[in-house]
């Protein structure tokens, strides 16, 4: 006898509902020996019991079933991009291959089935599925490249760019605060003369650590260049957002950012909030205007810059 195959946890568990005993019976031996397990049932309405149960993601489905049909079936699960639903009809006239694709099925196939073929489009069903699945995880890591500094893994500056206008719009729109802080830090270039720019590169890799560290889930952190940094702080108001660059800028002076580096870096910080109808040249222009205060007063220190008021 032929072993079956070894399959995959999320491919090797297999749901079939029919209301003919018969060919719940014998569809199910012939998937059993091809390696799949079989939970069984004769109505839609259970199958969906069981699949709240079971971690189960390939349902072969009868179109013709007791109260809930195989299309609804169907239609119900097809917003899930993990699950596959094969429906079997023994009436072709009166359903299609389109119809069935548009409701949700991944495949259809007419009575009498016949078991090996029911196999190869289950599994051709899973093999497309994984090919999905495996193009849409590609793409959305291509995505948070596109947008991550690769040595520190905060967001770029170009993503800077789009974040910060719809933050702005958005802080517009429902009358809240938008705080933003700029940083910077201090005497970098000795850093790299000194000890190199692979030391150099670790103290940005344990800066951009510390600064994701710092800040709230709704909070973004930006590497904007070199050795410069933003913020955005939503719904954030000038204090609160001195308060969170000081906090910054204390945890910097006291840890030991990279190994061979024996001086204390530390960190300059400007913070500003938007002000009514600012654009994002000017709301940006405040904070670098406070960050380079802060470098003028011996760095080391957060200073902020209030909104203008609003014209009447």
């Amino acid at each position: 006898m032929t072993k079956a195959p070894e399959r995959a946890a999320a491919d090797a568990k297999l749901l079939l509902v029919d209301d003919e005993a018969a060919v719940c019976e014998v569809l199910s031996i012939h998937l059993q020996r091809a390696g799949y397990s079989v939970s069984t049932c004769d109505t839609a309405e259970e199958g969906l019991e069981i699949l709240r149960r079971e971690q189960i993601s390939t349902a072969v489905v009868d179109i013709s079933l007791p109260g809930m049909s195989g299309l609804e079936f169907a239609r119900l699960l097809a917003d899930d991009p993990n699950m596959i639903v094969v429906l079997m009809t023994g009436y072709d006239q009166d359903y299609s291959y389109e119809t069935a694709i548009h409701e949700g099925a991944s495949d259809f196939i007419v009575k009498p089935v016949r078991a090996p073929e029911l196999q190869l489009r289950i599994e051709r069903a899973q093999r497309a599925r994984r090919l999905e699945l495996e193009r849409d995880r590609f793409m959305h890591e291509l995505q948070r490249l596109a947008i991550t500094d690769s040595l520190t893994g905060l967001f770029n500056a170009r993503h800077f760019s789009e974040r910060l206008d719809s933050e702005i719009d958005r802080a517009r729109r429902y009358g809240r605060s938008l705080s933003l802080v700029m940083l910077d830090i201090d005497r970098f270039k000795e850093i790299n003369d000194r000890h190199g720019h692979a030391e150099g590169d670790r103290a940005l890799a344990e800066f951009g650590r510390l600064l994701s560290d710092s800040i709230r889930r709704t909070d973004s952190a930006f590497r904007y260049g070199g050795e410069e940094f933003t913020i955005l702080l939503p719904e954030t108001d000038l204090d609160a957002a001195v308060a969170v660059a000081d906090k910054i800028r204390d945890r910097v002076a006291s840890e030991k950012l990279c190994g061979d580096v024996h001086e204390p870096l530390t960190v300059s910080a400007g913070v500003t909030t938007l002000a009514p109808a600012e654009d994002a040249d000017a709301f940006l222009q405040r904070a670098d205007e406070a960050l380079y205060r802060s470098k003028d007063a011996g760095r080391n220190r957060v200073s902020h810059t209030e909104a203008p008021p609003a014209r009447s």
